[in-house]
């Protein structure tokens, strides 16, 4: 099962994508911000969703991370 992790800081959406990614099948987890997320768990993910626009840095930052 692909494991998914997403990135957002309002709970609502947060809730509203673990949902319908659940349904489908993935492991989810969610966090409320970059900062509450060990960089040396990212590897256990099959694919990140990030709100970008909550971001101090800008996306391709942070794909150097």
């Amino acid at each position: 099962m692909p494991k998914i992790l997403v990135i957002d800081d309002e709970p609502d959406i947060l809730a509203l994508v673990k949902n319908a990614l659940q349904k489908d099948g993935h492991l989810i987890t969610t966090a409320e911000s970059p900062e509450k997320v060990e960089l040396s768990s990212l590897n256990q993910f099959n694919l990140l969703l990030l709100d970008v626009m909550m971001l101090k840095v800008t996306a391709s930052q942070l794909l150097f991370i």
